[in-house]
């Protein structure tokens, strides 16, 4: 805490009237980049049928893939918080539950129209193309080092990898699935 408050250039106590610990430093550090998406996308702008779904879910995971590697130091810290602190653990899952939910009605919704696998569970596949997006980047940005040269492939690769998995009938018309 004494290298914290320095770096921050205040006084212990000062720390102590905003903060109860450093859990604490962590989730408002947190809770502020998600607003600046931080999660993997979702697929919800899927639902009109006149976008073209391919060339969308590529701008989405591009966009995401820039803000992952714009706070890419404070996601390495993330990952080391995530695997000590169980109060941090619950409150990045019930943050990332809205992206799911919405995924996983999108998916339904897209079974519905004829342009998803109807055979798909949609609330696994679901948290499965999260997982997909925000581990790929992780291991991508952190593990591999790669830099952001890598975030129209890492793009390209999610984009197939989310189309595939919902056996989306691309260049097909509906129900051809």
């Amino acid at each position: 805490m004494i290298d914290v408050t320095a770096t921050a250039n205040t006084a212990l106590g000062t720390f102590y009237q905003y903060f109860e610990d450093k859990e604490d430093i962590w989730i408002a550090v947190f809770e502020e980049l998600s607003q600046q998406g931080l999660h993997p996308p979702t697929l919800d702008y899927l639902a009109e049928n006149d976008v073209d779904p391919v060339e969308t879910i590529r701008e989405h995971h591009r966009i995401y893939l820039e803000a992952v590697w714009k706070n890419i130091r404070l996601l390495r810290v993330q990952d080391e918080v995530l695997s000590v602190s169980d109060r941090f653990r619950r409150i990045r899952k019930a943050e990332a539950q809205p992206y799911i939910e919405a995924t996983c009605a999108t998916i339904v919704s897209l079974q519905q129209d004829g342009r998803a696998d109807p055979s798909i569970n949609p609330r696994r596949m679901a948290r499965s193309l999260s997982i997909a997006a925000s581990r790929t980047a992780f291991v991508s940005f952190v593990i591999e080092d790669e830099g952001d040269e890598a975030i129209d492939e890492l793009a390209d690769t999610l984009t197939a990898l989310w189309v595939n998995a919902l056996k989306m009938p691309v260049g097909r018309t509906p129900n051809q699935v």
